[in-house]
Protein backbone atom coordinates (compact mmCIF):
# COMPACT_ATOMS: atom_id res chain seq x y z
CA UNK A 1 0.00 0.00 0.00
CA UNK A 2 1.03 3.47 -0.65
CA UNK A 3 2.78 5.18 2.54
CA UNK A 4 5.42 7.47 1.24
CA UNK A 5 6.23 9.33 -1.80
CA UNK A 6 10.05 9.15 -3.05
CA UNK A 7 11.47 12.57 -3.85
CA UNK A 8 13.79 11.49 -6.46
CA UNK A 9 13.91 14.41 -9.18
CA UNK A 10 12.07 16.59 -6.86
CA UNK A 11 14.69 19.55 -7.29
CA UNK A 12 16.36 18.47 -10.67
CA UNK A 13 17.25 21.01 -13.25
CA UNK A 14 13.15 21.51 -15.62
CA UNK A 15 14.87 20.43 -19.01
CA UNK A 16 16.58 17.52 -17.76
CA UNK A 17 14.27 15.12 -19.23
CA UNK A 18 14.88 17.56 -22.92
CA UNK A 19 18.50 16.82 -22.32
CA UNK A 20 18.35 12.89 -21.91
CA UNK A 21 15.92 12.60 -24.67
CA UNK A 22 18.07 14.45 -27.37
CA UNK A 23 21.21 12.77 -26.34
CA UNK A 24 18.92 8.97 -27.02
CA UNK A 25 18.22 10.97 -30.24
CA UNK A 26 21.36 11.54 -31.21
CA UNK A 27 22.53 7.99 -30.23
CA UNK A 28 24.84 9.00 -26.56
CA UNK A 29 22.52 7.79 -24.24
CA UNK A 30 25.19 6.90 -22.34
CA UNK A 31 28.55 8.12 -21.79
CA UNK A 32 28.05 10.99 -24.21
CA UNK A 33 29.62 14.21 -24.72
CA UNK A 34 27.40 15.89 -22.03
CA UNK A 35 29.22 13.69 -19.56
CA UNK A 36 32.62 15.03 -20.34
CA UNK A 37 31.44 18.49 -20.68
CA UNK A 38 29.73 18.29 -17.18
CA UNK A 39 33.14 16.74 -15.69
CA UNK A 40 35.09 19.65 -16.46
CA UNK A 41 31.96 21.70 -15.28
CA UNK A 42 31.88 19.68 -11.97
CA UNK A 43 35.79 20.02 -11.52
CA UNK A 44 36.12 24.29 -11.73
CA UNK A 45 33.61 23.88 -9.76
CA UNK A 46 34.75 21.85 -6.90
CA UNK A 47 38.19 23.94 -6.93
CA UNK A 48 40.16 22.22 -9.06
CA UNK A 49 41.25 18.77 -9.99
CA UNK A 50 39.52 15.96 -12.09
CA UNK A 51 36.38 14.72 -11.85
CA UNK A 52 35.41 10.85 -12.50
CA UNK A 53 31.82 10.30 -12.61
CA UNK A 54 30.00 7.13 -11.59
CA UNK A 55 26.79 5.54 -11.01
CA UNK A 56 26.50 6.33 -6.99
CA UNK A 57 29.30 8.40 -5.14
CA UNK A 58 29.65 5.06 -2.96
CA UNK A 59 31.16 3.20 -5.77
CA UNK A 60 33.55 6.43 -6.78
CA UNK A 61 34.77 5.93 -3.37
CA UNK A 62 35.43 2.47 -3.61
CA UNK A 63 37.61 2.29 -6.80
CA UNK A 64 39.61 4.79 -4.93
CA UNK A 65 40.66 3.06 -2.54
CA UNK A 66 41.25 -0.06 -4.79
CA UNK A 67 43.80 2.82 -7.15
CA UNK A 68 45.76 3.11 -4.00
CA UNK A 69 46.83 -0.87 -3.59
CA UNK A 70 46.93 -0.83 -0.13
CA UNK A 71 47.81 -4.43 1.74
CA UNK A 72 44.97 -5.93 2.69
CA UNK A 73 43.80 -5.43 6.32
CA UNK A 74 45.28 -1.71 6.43
CA UNK A 75 43.18 0.31 8.53
CA UNK A 76 41.51 3.21 7.24
CA UNK A 77 39.71 5.59 10.21
CA UNK A 78 36.36 7.33 9.86
CA UNK A 79 34.54 9.92 12.39
CA UNK A 80 31.97 7.70 14.36
CA UNK A 81 29.08 10.12 12.80
CA UNK A 82 28.80 8.58 9.03
CA UNK A 83 26.74 7.19 6.59
CA UNK A 84 27.04 3.56 7.13
CA UNK A 85 27.53 2.30 3.78
CA UNK A 86 30.71 4.21 2.93
CA UNK A 87 32.78 2.24 5.94
CA UNK A 88 30.75 -1.41 4.54
CA UNK A 89 32.94 -0.41 1.14
CA UNK A 90 35.80 -0.19 3.05
CA UNK A 91 35.39 -3.77 3.97
CA UNK A 92 34.62 -4.63 0.62
CA UNK A 93 37.83 -3.75 -0.29
CA UNK A 94 39.43 -5.49 2.73
CA UNK A 95 40.09 -3.08 4.76
CA UNK A 96 39.72 -2.76 8.22
CA UNK A 97 37.41 -0.15 9.51
CA UNK A 98 38.21 1.95 12.59
CA UNK A 99 36.27 4.86 14.14
CA UNK A 100 37.81 8.17 15.89
CA UNK A 101 35.44 10.28 18.01
CA UNK A 102 33.54 13.70 16.54
CA UNK A 103 34.27 17.10 18.11
CA UNK A 104 30.96 17.61 20.22
CA UNK A 105 30.32 21.18 18.77
CA UNK A 106 30.72 20.62 15.30
CA UNK A 107 30.04 16.54 15.09
CA UNK A 108 33.28 16.58 12.49
CA UNK A 109 35.89 14.53 12.97
CA UNK A 110 38.48 14.95 15.80
CA UNK A 111 41.88 15.09 15.04
CA UNK A 112 43.23 14.18 18.70
CA UNK A 113 40.64 11.76 18.56
CA UNK A 114 42.57 10.24 15.26
CA UNK A 115 45.87 10.33 16.74
CA UNK A 116 44.75 7.99 19.37
CA UNK A 117 43.40 4.62 17.38
CA UNK A 118 46.55 5.73 14.88
CA UNK A 119 48.30 2.23 14.43
CA UNK A 120 51.62 0.88 12.36
CA UNK A 121 48.53 -0.91 10.30
CA UNK A 122 46.75 2.28 9.59
CA UNK A 123 46.99 3.67 5.85
CA UNK A 124 43.94 6.09 5.27
CA UNK A 125 41.81 9.43 6.83
CA UNK A 126 38.42 9.99 5.93
CA UNK A 127 36.87 12.92 7.07
CA UNK A 128 33.67 14.09 6.58
CA UNK A 129 32.40 17.15 5.90
CA UNK A 130 28.72 16.68 8.20
CA UNK A 131 25.85 19.14 6.80
CA UNK A 132 27.66 21.33 4.75
CA UNK A 133 30.25 22.23 8.03
CA UNK A 134 33.46 21.33 6.66
CA UNK A 135 36.34 19.54 9.10
CA UNK A 136 39.45 21.02 10.74
CA UNK A 137 41.72 20.47 7.92
CA UNK A 138 44.29 21.88 9.27
CA UNK A 139 44.90 19.16 12.10
CA UNK A 140 43.72 16.67 9.83
CA UNK A 141 46.26 17.61 7.15
CA UNK A 142 48.89 17.78 10.01
CA UNK A 143 48.07 14.56 12.22
CA UNK A 144 48.38 12.68 8.32
CA UNK A 145 51.82 14.48 7.41
CA UNK A 146 53.50 13.22 10.63
CA UNK A 147 52.07 9.39 10.38
CA UNK A 148 52.16 9.82 6.10
CA UNK A 149 48.86 9.29 5.91
CA UNK A 150 46.09 9.20 2.68
CA UNK A 151 43.77 11.60 3.30
CA UNK A 152 40.20 11.05 1.75
CA UNK A 153 37.45 13.80 2.07
CA UNK A 154 33.65 12.69 2.04
CA UNK A 155 32.13 15.72 0.67
CA UNK A 156 29.03 14.09 -0.08
CA UNK A 157 26.87 16.64 2.14
CA UNK A 158 29.28 19.48 1.73
CA UNK A 159 29.68 20.84 -2.58
CA UNK A 160 30.80 24.61 -2.22
CA UNK A 161 31.81 24.31 0.90
CA UNK A 162 35.49 25.91 1.94
CA UNK A 163 37.53 25.83 4.82
CA UNK A 164 39.91 29.11 5.40
CA UNK A 165 38.79 29.79 1.73
CA UNK A 166 40.12 26.71 0.05
CA UNK A 167 37.32 24.29 -1.26
CA UNK A 168 36.62 21.12 0.85
CA UNK A 169 38.02 18.24 -1.46
CA UNK A 170 40.99 19.78 -2.60
CA UNK A 171 43.25 18.92 0.43
CA UNK A 172 43.67 15.01 0.35
CA UNK A 173 44.39 12.90 -2.45
CA UNK A 174 40.77 12.61 -3.52
CA UNK A 175 36.90 13.25 -2.67
CA UNK A 176 33.99 11.55 -2.46
CA UNK A 177 30.58 13.58 -4.26
CA UNK A 178 26.77 12.13 -4.41
CA UNK A 179 24.14 13.44 -6.41
CA UNK A 180 21.51 11.58 -4.61
CA UNK A 181 18.29 13.36 -3.81
CA UNK A 182 19.41 15.16 -0.28
CA UNK A 183 22.67 16.37 -1.68
CA UNK A 184 23.32 19.57 -2.52
CA UNK A 185 23.28 18.73 -6.61
CA UNK A 186 20.49 15.95 -7.62
CA UNK A 187 21.39 13.94 -10.72
CA UNK A 188 18.67 11.71 -10.47
CA UNK A 189 20.93 9.08 -8.12
CA UNK A 190 24.99 8.94 -8.74
CA UNK A 191 28.16 10.75 -7.71
CA UNK A 192 32.21 11.58 -8.67
CA UNK A 193 35.64 11.55 -7.22
CA UNK A 194 37.61 14.84 -7.46
CA UNK A 195 41.54 13.38 -7.78
CA UNK A 196 44.73 15.96 -7.99
CA UNK A 197 46.24 12.74 -9.27
CA UNK A 198 46.52 12.21 -12.81
CA UNK A 199 47.78 8.46 -12.47
CA UNK A 200 45.31 7.85 -9.92
CA UNK A 201 42.42 9.16 -11.50
CA UNK A 202 43.18 7.05 -14.13
CA UNK A 203 42.66 4.04 -12.47
CA UNK A 204 39.27 5.32 -10.84
CA UNK A 205 37.75 5.28 -14.32
CA UNK A 206 39.33 2.23 -15.91
CA UNK A 207 37.14 0.76 -12.64
CA UNK A 208 34.26 2.65 -12.69
CA UNK A 209 33.98 2.31 -16.94
CA UNK A 210 34.13 -1.59 -15.83
CA UNK A 211 30.93 -1.40 -14.38
CA UNK A 212 27.62 -2.45 -16.09
CA UNK A 213 25.55 -0.05 -17.97
CA UNK A 214 22.07 0.50 -17.05
CA UNK A 215 19.01 0.13 -19.55
CA UNK A 216 17.63 2.56 -21.26
CA UNK A 217 14.07 1.10 -19.75
CA UNK A 218 15.52 1.60 -16.34
CA UNK A 219 16.77 5.03 -16.99
CA UNK A 220 13.44 5.92 -18.79
CA UNK A 221 11.68 4.76 -15.53
CA UNK A 222 13.54 6.90 -13.04
CA UNK A 223 12.83 9.70 -15.64
CA UNK A 224 9.11 9.40 -15.93
CA UNK A 225 9.17 8.38 -11.97
CA UNK A 226 11.03 11.73 -11.10
CA UNK A 227 8.48 13.51 -13.84
CA UNK A 228 5.31 12.30 -12.10
CA UNK A 229 7.04 13.21 -8.29
CA UNK A 230 7.48 16.76 -9.14
CA UNK A 231 3.57 17.20 -10.09
CA UNK A 232 2.38 15.51 -7.36
CA UNK A 233 4.69 17.34 -4.81
CA UNK A 234 3.13 20.86 -6.16
CA UNK A 235 1.09 21.48 -3.03
CA UNK A 236 -2.45 21.88 -4.85
CA UNK A 237 -2.18 18.82 -6.38
CA UNK A 238 -0.69 16.86 -3.32
CA UNK A 239 -3.75 18.51 -1.01
CA UNK A 240 -6.10 16.75 -3.45
CA UNK A 241 -4.64 13.46 -4.43
CA UNK A 242 -2.04 11.98 -2.57
CA UNK A 243 -2.32 13.54 1.19
CA UNK A 244 -5.77 11.67 1.82
CA UNK A 245 -4.82 8.87 0.44
CA UNK A 246 -1.72 8.63 2.64
CA UNK A 247 -3.63 9.82 5.64
CA UNK A 248 -6.09 7.01 5.09
CA UNK A 249 -3.30 4.42 4.59
CA UNK A 250 -1.82 5.15 7.92
CA UNK A 251 -4.78 5.53 9.74
CA UNK A 252 -5.53 1.92 8.62
CA UNK A 253 -1.93 0.76 9.77
CA UNK A 254 -2.20 2.51 13.28
CA UNK A 255 -2.23 -1.30 15.28
CA UNK A 256 0.81 -2.77 13.78
CA UNK A 257 3.64 -2.92 15.87
CA UNK A 258 6.78 -1.24 13.93
CA UNK A 259 9.81 -2.49 16.04
CA UNK A 260 9.84 -5.62 18.65
CA UNK A 261 13.81 -6.25 20.16
CA UNK A 262 14.75 -9.28 21.78
CA UNK A 263 12.97 -9.99 25.10
CA UNK A 264 15.02 -12.45 26.17
CA UNK A 265 18.26 -10.52 26.23
CA UNK A 266 19.00 -8.76 29.44
CA UNK A 267 17.23 -5.50 30.00
CA UNK A 268 15.86 -5.49 26.75
CA UNK A 269 12.50 -4.17 25.98
CA UNK A 270 9.13 -4.61 23.70
CA UNK A 271 9.05 -1.36 21.69
CA UNK A 272 5.33 -2.01 19.83
CA UNK A 273 4.94 1.62 18.99
CA UNK A 274 8.32 3.59 18.16
CA UNK A 275 6.83 6.42 16.11
CA UNK A 276 3.76 8.24 17.23
CA UNK A 277 1.12 9.62 14.92
CA UNK A 278 -0.93 11.99 15.30
CA UNK A 279 -4.41 11.93 13.56
CA UNK A 280 -6.43 14.32 14.66
CA UNK A 281 -9.94 12.72 13.75
CA UNK A 282 -9.37 9.06 14.26
CA UNK A 283 -8.83 7.89 18.04
CA UNK A 284 -5.54 5.80 18.06
CA UNK A 285 -5.83 2.52 20.02
CA UNK A 286 -3.84 -0.60 19.87
CA UNK A 287 -4.24 -3.69 19.51
CA UNK A 288 -2.70 -4.42 23.17
CA UNK A 289 -4.75 -1.53 24.89
CA UNK A 290 -8.00 -3.32 23.17
CA UNK A 291 -7.40 -6.83 24.78
CA UNK A 292 -6.41 -5.73 27.97
CA UNK A 293 -9.58 -3.50 28.19
CA UNK A 294 -11.27 -6.47 27.14
CA UNK A 295 -9.92 -8.82 29.32
CA UNK A 296 -10.56 -6.16 32.88
CA UNK A 297 -12.77 -7.29 35.06
CA UNK A 298 -16.38 -5.51 34.92
CA UNK A 299 -17.68 -4.00 38.18
CA UNK A 300 -20.95 -4.12 39.25
CA UNK A 301 -21.74 -0.40 37.91
CA UNK A 302 -20.37 -1.06 34.50
CA UNK A 303 -22.12 -4.50 34.05
CA UNK A 304 -25.66 -2.73 35.09
CA UNK A 305 -24.40 0.01 32.17
CA UNK A 306 -23.93 -2.67 29.53
CA UNK A 307 -26.66 -4.47 30.27
CA UNK A 308 -29.36 -1.19 29.88
CA UNK A 309 -26.76 -0.55 26.69
CA UNK A 310 -27.90 -3.71 25.73
CA UNK A 311 -31.70 -3.18 26.29
CA UNK A 312 -31.85 -0.18 24.66
CA UNK A 313 -30.42 -1.76 21.52
CA UNK A 314 -32.73 -3.74 21.79
CA UNK A 315 -35.91 -1.76 21.56
CA UNK A 316 -34.64 1.08 19.44
CA UNK A 317 -32.19 -0.96 16.75
CA UNK A 318 -29.22 1.04 17.48
CA UNK A 319 -26.44 1.52 14.98
CA UNK A 320 -22.92 -0.23 15.37
CA UNK A 321 -20.28 2.05 16.39
CA UNK A 322 -16.84 0.12 14.19
CA UNK A 323 -18.93 -1.50 11.11
CA UNK A 324 -19.78 -4.65 10.64
CA UNK A 325 -16.48 -5.82 11.28
CA UNK A 326 -17.73 -5.71 14.97
CA UNK A 327 -21.18 -4.39 15.51
CA UNK A 328 -23.29 -6.24 17.74
CA UNK A 329 -26.59 -7.76 16.55
CA UNK A 330 -29.53 -7.65 19.34
CA UNK A 331 -32.99 -8.82 18.18
CA UNK A 332 -35.23 -6.88 16.34
CA UNK A 333 -39.37 -7.41 16.40
CA UNK A 334 -40.61 -6.58 12.43
CA UNK A 335 -44.08 -7.39 10.93
CA UNK A 336 -41.61 -10.25 8.42
CA UNK A 337 -39.36 -12.09 11.48
CA UNK A 338 -40.51 -13.80 14.28
CA UNK A 339 -39.23 -12.15 18.01
CA UNK A 340 -36.13 -13.36 18.85
CA UNK A 341 -34.64 -13.23 15.22
CA UNK A 342 -31.41 -11.83 14.73
CA UNK A 343 -30.26 -9.66 11.93
CA UNK A 344 -28.63 -6.60 11.23
CA UNK A 345 -29.45 -3.40 12.77
CA UNK A 346 -30.91 -0.59 10.29
CA UNK A 347 -31.95 2.94 10.83
CA UNK A 348 -33.45 5.29 8.41
CA UNK A 349 -32.67 2.78 5.90
CA UNK A 350 -29.15 2.55 5.91
CA UNK A 351 -26.95 -0.25 7.30
CA UNK A 352 -23.82 -0.36 8.88
CA UNK A 353 -22.02 -0.95 5.79
CA UNK A 354 -23.32 2.46 4.78
CA UNK A 355 -22.17 3.84 7.91
CA UNK A 356 -18.52 2.73 7.34
CA UNK A 357 -18.67 4.22 4.06
CA UNK A 358 -19.53 7.44 5.16
CA UNK A 359 -16.89 7.67 7.85
CA UNK A 360 -14.48 6.90 5.22
CA UNK A 361 -16.26 10.01 3.14
CA UNK A 362 -15.44 12.20 5.82
CA UNK A 363 -12.33 11.23 6.78
CA UNK A 364 -11.35 11.87 3.21
CA UNK A 365 -12.84 15.24 2.95
CA UNK A 366 -10.96 16.31 6.41
CA UNK A 367 -7.83 15.27 4.81
CA UNK A 368 -8.52 17.58 1.66
CA UNK A 369 -8.82 20.47 4.00
CA UNK A 370 -6.05 19.95 6.39
CA UNK A 371 -3.87 19.57 2.98
CA UNK A 372 -5.24 22.99 1.56
CA UNK A 373 -4.70 24.58 4.67
CA UNK A 374 -1.25 23.33 5.08
CA UNK A 375 -0.40 24.72 1.32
Amino acid sequence: MLTAISRYGARVVPNTEELVAACKVRGEFIQGAQIAEFEDAFARRAGGGIAVTAAYGRMAFYYMLKALDLPRGSEIIFPSLTFWVVPELAKVAGLTVVFADVDPKTFTIDAASVERVITEKTRVIVPTHLYGLSCDMDKVEAVAARHNLVVIEDCAHALGATFKGRAVGTFGSGALFSFQTLKPLNCYGGGAALLQDRALAAKVRAGVDALPWPSEKRVTDRLLMGRLQRIFIKPWVFSISLFPVLWIARARRVDEPRVECDAGRSGAGRAVRLFARVLPVLRVRTRARRSRRARRPMCAARRRYRDASRRRAARHGAVCRRGCRSHRRAPRISGDSDPGVFEPHRRAGRSCRDRGTRRARRIFIAGVARGLTRA
